[in-house]
């Protein structure tokens, strides 16, 4: 099973890797055509093994049977090896001579392995046999979605039926939908199985798990990426299954991201444009995101949300008739509602905080384009939700005033806050596409920074600043800040989202502590000890204001050696 599996995946790639680098292959086509071929049962149902069968139990019960391996090693059957293998098989609920082949490769393996058992090591091979079919799966998405290869007439034939089988796809998704490390590592801790070892073992099997479910999670994406049927893609409904069924009191797991990130993969704009069934697409996509059966109503904000940008891109660029025939939407109908039912919200505390997102580049660059697609494309919707957050943040205030509390939606603000935290961190991509918001390559996006200078509401400036920050991870952008703040943008003199206005503020707080310092040093000398108030009282509100100023400053004069002397004089 493992040498099989191994040997699949070594071929594949072999050949794959001789078409990128452009050099001879010890592989040929006929003979990858030929692996293909023999491995299909193994490619199609990933994580699902040969069931068991009586014939061989009967076999493998025999004491001292001599057996002839797939692998082509011949092994005799000790009550030892016996035991093992069907310990295996009962776990797996695998073939009894595939787990057999298990347990002898996992001694061989041992000496990689030196704290494990043979067992342990068994579970082992086994858990790495999906990973390398996995893998191989996956580098055979990635060669078909890549155009600029050339393929065999076979071969592409070969690659579209595997990567457009229904049942194939569906796998995936159930995949995805119920395996995971948790339950794994659980079904090997039964006491008649003992199949976990201590921290080391555990580490390994969570990493080939969790490996094999990021190869499916990439695989299906790319599928996503490049369906070329004629056909709306089969599979939809299964994709929209899990997430309908997902309560708004349960966590949005790794599972849920791999499954939206999917969905919004297939009605991406570039995707939809290149589509032959993309009006039956939307029609469908628009169709399930507006049922009742979503038990989050966020969640399916949030796909409502992708809709409308993708549908407003193509309207942008004249394709609305072209690619989708007849069918049209109520854009502004459909944003309010997509707004209004916290998709910003969502896609900030559910979506953009999980781990994995963090580590996906896929899911980063789905949302990434989502979010500035909707800024650049939806500009007159970004300011009129801009204009109603200033509204209602001073409609609070007044409500303070007399004495009554009113909870705004603050719909601009998690809009705002979805762009800090989006590129709060510091991998390597982060830098190339948070620079697009300072660049003059970018108009929209570098548009609306400058419409955000304008903001009144301290909360929205708060949240401003803390973007700034987050996008500022290169000399450019730095300078760009740096020279967005400067008096010569400000439209309004009493314009606070300045850097004159912070450096005027900062020399009022050192006067106003200087002069407070004096003042207690005086009353010291006049009143005992314990009578006298050496602190100052900041409202939250400016604190957390002069916070996110002090930060930004640190950002920026780390960036540019030009704003760091600026601000060194003041």
């Amino acid at each position: 099973m493992w040498v099989k599996a191994r040997n699949t995946f070594r071929v594949i790639d072999d050949y794959i890797n001789s078409c990128y680098n452009e050099q001879s292959s010890s592989t040929s086509l006929e003979q990858l055509i030929a692996v293909l071929n023999k491995a299909q049962p193994l490619l199609v149902n990933i994580l699902r093994n040969p069931s068991k069968n009586s014939l061989h139990r009967s076999v493998l019960n025999k004491s001292g049977e001599v057996l002839e391996l797939d692998s082509g090693e011949v092994v005799k059957v000790d009550d030892g090896l016996r035991n093992e293998a069907i310990i295996i098989s009962d776990l797996f609920n695998c073939d009894e001579f595939d787990a057999l082949e298990l347990v002898i490769t996992g001694e061989v393996q041992i000496r990689h392995f030196p704290f494990l058992t043979r067992g342990l090591c068994a579970v082992v091979c086994y858990y790495d046999s999906h990973r390398f079919i996995s893998a191989a799966v996956k580098a055979l998405a990635e060669f078909k979605v890549d155009e600029k290869l050339p393929k065999s007439r076979e071969l592409f034939e070969y690659l579209n039926q595997l990567l457009s089988d229904t049942a194939f796809i569906r796998r995936l998704i159930e995949v995805l939908q119920t395996v995971n490390v948790q339950s794994e590592l659980q079904s090997l801790h039964h006491p008649n199985v003992n199949g976990l070892g201590g921290p080391k073992h555990q580490e390994i099997l969570r990493e080939l798990i969790e490996d094999t479910l990021e190869n499916c999670a990439q695989t299906l994406h790319l599928i996503c990426s490049s369906w070329q049927l004629e056909s709306a893609p089969p599979f939809l409904k299964d994709l929209f299954a899990p997430l309908k069924e997902l309560q708004p009191n349960i966590a949005f797991k790794n599972t849920h991201l791999s499954l939206w990130t999917a969905t919004l993969i297939l009605i991406s704009p570039h995707n939809l444009q290149n589509m032959r069934c993309a009006r039956d697409l939307l029609m469908g996509f628009h169709k399930e995101v507006f049922l009742e059966d979503w038990q989050d109503s966020c969640l399916q904000a949030s796909l409502q949300f992708a809709i409308v940008v993708s549908y407003n891109w193509l309207s942008v660029h004249q394709l609305v008739q072209e690619v989708l025939g007849g069918f049209s939407i109520k854009e502004d109908d459909l944003l309010e509602k997509a707004v209004d039912g916290l998709a910003f919200q969502f896609i900030r505390k559910c979506v953009i905080s999980m781990p994995k997102f963090r580590k996906s580049f896929i899911a980063f660059a789905t949302v990434d384009t989502l979010i500035k697609n909707f800024i650049a494309h939806l500009s007159n919707q970004v300011i009129l939700l801009q204009h109603s957050g200033e509204i209602e943040l001073q409609y609070v205030e007044e409500m303070l005033e007399r004495g009554q509390l009113h909870r705004p939606r603050l719909h601009f603000e998690n809009f705002i806050r979805c762009i800090a935290d989006l590129y709060d961190g510091d991998s390597k991509y982060l830098e190339q596409l948070s620079a697009q918001f300072c660049s003059s390559e970018s108009e929209e996006l570098v548009k609306f920074l400058r419409n955000c200078r304008q903001l009144i509401s301290p909360v929205l400036q708060v949240a401003f600043l803390d973007m700034l920050k987050n996008i500022c991870k290169c000399r450019e952008s730095a300078c760009f800040i740096f020279g967005l703040l400067s008096p010569c943008h400000t439209k309004s003199v009493q314009s606070t989202l300045s850097w004159d206005h912070f450096w005027t503020a900062m020399h009022d707080y050192l006067g106003l502590f200087k002069r407070k310092k004096s003042q207690t040093s005086s009353i010291m000398h006049a009143t005992h000890p314990g009578q006298h108030d050496t602190f100052q009282q900041i409202p939250q509100s400016e604190l957390a204001g002069l916070v996110a100023w002090v930060q930004l400053v640190e950002i920026v004069a780390k960036n540019d050696q030009i704003s760091r002397r600026h601000f060194a004089d003041n």
